[in-house]
């Protein structure tokens, strides 16, 4: 709290002297000094101002503490939708409850698998379709990446019907922010990624083995606010280090 007054003193004192006293969150200034009575008006004035200022800079401090946290939970904010898309289209849904904003470890490999997960039903593969195709929409606005996803989401019958093999999905195991640019209605973000995908092949002996690449890429993603104040990713752009294409 910031607190300015002009006290007086008593009526056979305040001709030859005043006392200002500012009180603000660090402690009290008093300055005196002698004065005339014809000089009262200026000395309360020259307190006000002296009041005020530290009324302004307790409020910019404030205010500064405020934009600052605000500013921390915009960029979180940016950064979940971006790990979220990298997330969605490293999986394809394979995970019921993603695309999440989380980084996941890739998993080991074995060179003979004890079980083999048993193929997806006509069912199960249109329920993800179509469960990918609603969280695409939730997420992303940009007509290229829509293009794109939906174009892979598209695909997914005929990858999820080969019979020597079995996809099991993908995810972000690393992901370093470098730059994030966060305006009222825009954000651009640049990031170091490894990604990852799983699955499962069957080899001329009948045996089945993971196979689980990994890639270390580098993204940029263009992020927009809509109007009920969501972010959405109008696009996202990667490539390998080193070179070529996501």
């Amino acid at each position: 709290m910031c607190v300015t007054a002009f006290r007086p003193q008593s009526d056979a004192q305040h001709r030859d002297q005043f006392v200002m006293s500012v009180s603000a969150r660090n402690g009290t200034v008093v300055r005196k000094s002698s004065t005339a009575a014809s000089s009262l008006t200026a000395a309360f004035s020259a307190v006000l101002v002296l009041g005020l200022g530290a009324c302004s800079i307790e409020a910019a401090a404030s205010s500064a503490g405020g934009s600052t946290a605000a500013a921390s939970v915009e960029r979180a904010a940016v950064e979940k939708v971006a790990l979220t898309g990298l997330d969605l289209q490293m999986d394809l849904c394979t995970d019921p409850d993603g695309p999440r904003a989380v980084v996941r470890a890739r998993p080991a490999e074995s060179s003979a698998r004890a079980a083999v997960p048993a193929p997806l039903t006509a069912a199960d593969v249109t329920a993800r379709i179509d469960r990918c195709l609603v969280r695409t929409e939730e997420l992303v606005v940009g007509a290229a990446l829509k293009g794109r996803l939906t174009s892979a989401i598209g695909a997914l019958p005929e990858v999820l019907g080969n019979e020597e093999a079995r996809d099991l999905g993908g995810g972000v195991s690393r992901i370093d922010f470098t730059s994030v640019r966060v305006g009222p209605a825009s954000a651009t973000l640049d990031a170091e990624a490894q990604v990852w995908a799983h699955s499962v092949t069957r080899a001329p002996e009948g045996q089945w083995a993971d196979s689980t690449p990994v890639s270390d890429q580098v993204w940029h993603f263009e992020l927009v606010k809509s109007p009920q104040g969501t972010w959405l990713i109008d696009s996202m752009t990667g490539r390998r280090v080193g070179g070529g294409g996501p």
